[in-house]
């Protein structure tokens, strides 16, 4: 098997200090697979994030509309982009019936090289108000939900890795002196979070590896996850594979954001 050819060098990642997450892309204009035969810019905010050691993917919404002007509506889409070179657009797919059990996500994947800027940008638009290794008291969450703050979780699993995600609706129940953030849901195939996992399920599919890859249409995978999480400040939560069994996990850490600052006014 060959071995992935990074072409491109990125900076050191750290996404427990909240940041919004976007990318900047500057597509390559001589490469005959984009659809635009002029030089443009482009930037995608990237709402959930993951990492793994020093591996970064962000996902998008899927709310992006892929289409040619003159030519029809095509479907709308949503994209990922990972930091070990190579990223991918997912059609577009029902919630309710991928709530149901969705078995299977249909994409296409792309190297980097598409583009000569391909650039993670972090901005910190968020302030850190809670944090559960420290201890901190929810008094300050629930302030911040009172006030209808936005927020965004982040939570470092037992096997080290991390999301960031922004949250959907938060709950404080006062009976348990709980609060609960759910996280906004998406769905992106399970392979992408792990770079050697992901090149082993390209290789099986053909996929030309190294360093001027092409792409790969109507790629299936059949491993899929979502980014919804169920999060509770007593170190407790749950993912969908959770809600039916009704079980729950332990997280290491979480960290909570929030457009507001504690003791402002």
């Amino acid at each position: 098997m060959k071995a992935w050819i990074m072409v491109h060098q990125y900076p050191e990642f750290d996404i427990s200090s909240g940041e919004s997450v976007a990318l900047f892309l500057v597509p390559d204009s001589t490469n005959q697979s984009l659809t635009e035969d002029r030089v443009y810019e482009e930037s995608f905010q990237l709402p959930h994030v993951f990492q793994r050691g020093q591996a970064l993917v962000g996902i998008t919404q899927k709310q992006h509309v892929t289409h040619t002007h003159g030519g029809g509506l095509v479907q709308q889409a949503g994209f990922f982009y990972t930091s070990y070179g190579i990223y991918g657009v997912l059609s577009s797919y029902d919630l309710n019936t991928a709530l149901g059990g969705v078995e299977s996500l249909h994409g296409n994947i792309s190297s980097a090289t598409d583009y000569t800027v391909y650039d993670f940008k972090f901005s910190a638009d968020m302030h850190e108000i809670w944090d559960f290794k420290r201890g901190d008291d929810v008094a300050v969450l629930v302030e911040a939900i009172r006030r209808g703050g936005c927020f965004r979780a982040v939570v470092e699993k037992k096997d080290g890795s991390r999301q960031s995600s922004p949250v959907e609706m938060p709950y404080y129940w006062p009976d348990q002196n709980l609060v609960q953030f759910q996280t906004k849901i998406e769905f992106f195939p399970s392979e992408i979070l792990d770079e050697r996992r992901m090149t082993e399920t390209l290789s099986k599919d053909g996929y030309p590896l190294g360093a001027n890859p092409g792409p790969i249409t109507e790629l299936i995978f059949n491993n899929v996850a979502s980014t919804y999480l169920s999060l509770f400040t007593d170190g407790r939560y749950y993912s969908l594979g959770q809600v039916k069994p009704g079980t729950f996990l332990e997280y290491e850490n979480l960290t909570i954001f929030a457009n507001w600052r504690v003791n402002e006014e």
